[in-house]
């Protein structure tokens, strides 16, 4: 909805107004598209390049571009949603007798894009998101969901002690490679894995889902081992908490509406 006003000039300006359900459905497609964003960089682009988040530095800075873009694209789509359903209902933004009715001034520049990637980024940080872990995993190293480890003592399989440990790490951040919570159980994957361990290299116990460990047999049994290093396991399903988008672009404009 616009409303005709009147500033201090004398001149007519065109104010736009953003009700309560337009900014609900913009809001909820921002929270779909930015975990849609993330997953398709990492399945269309980051993989066919075969980079994965065992990379170092470079896992980093590409991760965190890649939340840039999503914020980016999150915002701009949320935006556009809230509009294009405001186009067609325009009654909703306010009733003439319903002072009460929550609304929104929309106002929208290019600088406020700056705001959303900043603001992505830090929410992302703090709800304990690690850039690296946008980018597929390598079988072969620590993957994007490693966090938790023990041990490994000697080339041998995990005991039934480790296993119990294994799982409980599992359930609760999913499995290294993957992210897979739901496994009924782990198996102790040696990383670096024994074919490839270099003497005197300490090994240690991450959990893995028995998908990924077969996929990992299958790569370390293959005729060319140098071609399967190059095997990444994608994870654009495996949604954290970090992935959630708050809607940032209603968010400046209700600062800039009732803070400045």
């Amino acid at each position: 909805m616009e409303r005709l006003s009147i500033d201090s000039k004398g001149n007519q300006n065109n104010t736009k107004f953003l009700g309560l359900q337009a900014i609900g459905i913009g809001s909820v497609v921002g929270i779909v598209a930015f975990p849609a964003t993330l997953g398709s960089l990492q399945v269309l682009l980051f993989a066919p390049l075969r980079l994965s988040c065992s990379i170092p530095i470079a896992s980093s800075v590409f991760g965190s571009l890649a939340v840039a873009t999503s914020a980016t694209i999150a915002s701009i789509t949320s935006l556009s949603a809230s509009l294009f359903y405001q186009r067609f209902h325009p009654s909703l933004v306010e009733k003439k007798h319903n002072k009460t009715t929550i609304k929104l001034r929309y106002s929208f520049s290019t600088t406020d894009i700056g705001f959303y990637v900043a603001a992505a980024g830090v929410t992302f940080k703090l709800i304990g998101g690690r850039f690296k872990s946008v980018l597929p995993s390598s079988f072969y190293k620590s993957g994007a969901f490693a966090h938790s480890f023990i041990p490994a003592k000697g080339q041998q399989y995990a005991t039934t002690k480790e296993k119990l440990i294994l799982n409980s790490i599992g359930r609760k951040h999913g499995c290294h490679t993957c992210g897979n919570r739901r496994s009924k159980f782990y198996v102790g994957d040696h990383i670096p894995p024994n074919s490839l361990r270099k003497q005197g290299e300490q090994q240690v116990f991450y959990p893995q889902c028995n998908k990924c460990s077969s996929s990992q047999g299958g790569l370390l049994g293959g005729n060319s081992l140098r071609n399967s290093k190059l095997k990444l396991r994608t994870h654009a399903f495996a949604i954290r908490l970090y992935h959630l988008y708050l809607p940032f672009p209603f968010i400046l404009m209700a600062i800039r509406q009732y803070i400045l």
